[in-house]
């Protein structure tokens, strides 16, 4: 969803610039339970901004403590308030923590910086136009707004962007996202339709739009979610392990398959249903559940049997709904929609892959893995604790896996990865009164490969190394009608709590 607002910049020994924007709200990149890490680059920019803004004013701190914030009003397209907003300047190049105290209130924030220009032969209202925020007084004409500017790491997203200058009909027009190119489609003067490609990485990437008298192109960044972050289709199922040849029921909202180009009837779209399987880092259309359907934001698929490379009777996959026809104005790709991960198993007999998972890992892995992480992150005992800002934690937030892999536990922390790209992690759960759980089948477990990692552009060999580490063997122990999944734990065992020791006030 996006909203418009108002705010104000106070830039140094100039005067109030009044702007406004469009923002869109996606989870923050690093998130705490309610916070929010600012890290900015330093060297590029003179002063730093950051765009805050959330659904309570009440109690958000700097750094720990209260802040005298000035908060304006944002609007959705019904004219009622749907949250609050403001901006916050930084001179420094030193992190920041924005934290919200109420656990239930949302809280989100996007930077951006102004850039250093000789006032005297320059506007001064001159700003970098970052992540979808477009200000009035644009001084550049090599800027770009880009609507929505964020979308699925797996592409599929129509984007419309807008420049500052007039553009002919007839020019061939690229939008190059990251490194790869895709043709766009002019739909007036100032505005270009383009549908994002495929891209393996998560995070910032550039994105420039270019035309034969343009060649050096207009530029700004686009934000690529992760698969669980991103993800708009939703699976009705009770479990995220699904055996082959059974049915289940997707349900998506049918508006948004127009994003916010306003250019597209939905109501006479027609989609097809893909189901993806992950293939050496890649994902590789294996099937077409579906075809020609109408859009109206449900439909059931049978879950067809899939003879993976690997072998593997339990593999991972992702379904798409794809728009089918030229309603995106012969803009190059497809618009796709995508579920979250699954694991889909052609048999349910995991015992006998436990045993042999088991036997070929070494017998002390686990007491090695623990060592490390227990080093770096280790479990504090009580969920308040997790929660602090130093803890070195982050909350999972995919309920759906948390459930999944430690059934009876109410939320679970990894560690967040800062100084290594790939290796093994720690994981911390709790129970409802907030006691770290220990041991099958809830309790937290050390990866062998952490999901998570310092560098986005490993995100997907790191996410696909933990589920053949890690997420995989759980299934083979602790998943299926004969279970044993005290061997898991064993090669993968959690932490006890005895290693944390709590920061010194």
């Amino acid at each position: 969803m996006q909203f418009s607002a108002k705010g104000h910049i106070k830039e140094s020994n100039l005067n109030v610039s009044y702007f406004s924007f469009v923002m869109s709200v996606v989870p923050p990149v690093i998130q705490y339970i309610n916070s929010v890490l600012y890290s900015p680059i330093n060297g590029y920019y003179s002063n730093y901004y950051v765009h805050i803004t959330t659904t309570n004013t009440s109690s958000v701190l700097l750094d720990g403590v209260p802040y005298k914030w000035t908060w304006y009003p944002i609007t959705g397209y019904n004219g009622y308030t749907v949250g609050y907003g403001t901006i916050h300047e930084f001179s420094d190049v030193n992190p920041h923590v924005f934290q919200h105290t109420n656990s239930s209130a949302g809280l989100s924030a996007t930077a951006y910086g102004s850039i250093n220009y000789d006032w005297y032969y320059f506007n001064p209202d001159v700003y970098g136009l970052s992540l979808g925020m477009k200000l009035n007084a644009i001084g550049t004409n090599e800027i770009l707004h880009l609507s929505p500017w964020y979308g699925h790491i797996f592409g599929g997203a129509p984007v419309i962007l807008t420049v500052s200058e007039y553009i002919k009909k007839g020019l061939t027009i690229t939008c190059h996202f990251h490194n790869i190119e895709v043709r766009g489609f002019l739909l007036s003067p100032y505005q270009v339709l383009c549908i994002t490609p495929q891209l393996n990485i998560t995070g910032r990437v550039p994105v420039q739009l270019k035309h034969q008298f343009k060649p050096n192109g207009y530029n700004s960044s686009f934000y690529l979610q992760s698969i669980e972050h991103g993800y708009k289709v939703n699976i009705i199922s009770n479990d995220i392990l699904i055996q082959a040849q059974d049915a289940i029921t997707l349900t998506w909202i049918p508006p948004s398959l127009s994003e916010s180009t306003g250019t597209v009837n939905t109501t006479t779209l027609q989609i097809n249903i893909i189901l993806y399987i992950f293939t050496e880092g890649f994902i590789n259309q294996v099937n077409e559940l579906a075809s020609n359907i109408s859009n109206n934001g449900s439909y059931t698929v049978s879950i067809p049997t899939v003879s993976h490379p690997s072998g593997q009777t339990v593999y991972p996959a992702i379904i798409s709904i794809e728009a089918i026809g030229n309603d995106y104005d012969n803009a190059q790709g497809t618009v796709k929609q995508w579920t979250d991960m699954i694991w889909i198993t052609n048999d349910n007999e995991f015992y006998d892959e436990c045993k042999t998972w088991s036997a070929n890992e070494h017998p002390t892995v686990g007491e090695a893995l623990l060592s490390v992480v227990r080093s770096e992150v280790p479990c504090p005992s009580t969920i308040g604790q997790a929660r602090t800002i130093n803890s070195g934690l982050i909350q999972n937030t995919n309920t759906r896996l948390v459930r999944f892999l430690h059934p009876n536990a109410d939320k679970c922390y990894h560690q967040q990865t800062t100084t290594r790209t790939q290796g093994s992690s720690n994981e911390c759960c709790y129970d409802t009164s907030g006691q770290l759980i220990i041991g099958p089948t809830s309790g937290g477990s050390v990866d062998k490969a952490s999901p998570i990692g310092s560098d986005s552009s490993n995100y997907l060999s790191n996410l696909l190394n933990h589920h053949s580490e890690d997420i995989l063997p759980y299934i083979y122990c602790c998943k299926g009608p004969a279970t044993a999944c005290e061997k898991y734990y064993t090669r993968r065992p959690s932490d006890n709590g005895t290693a944390y020791v709590p920061p010194i006030p």
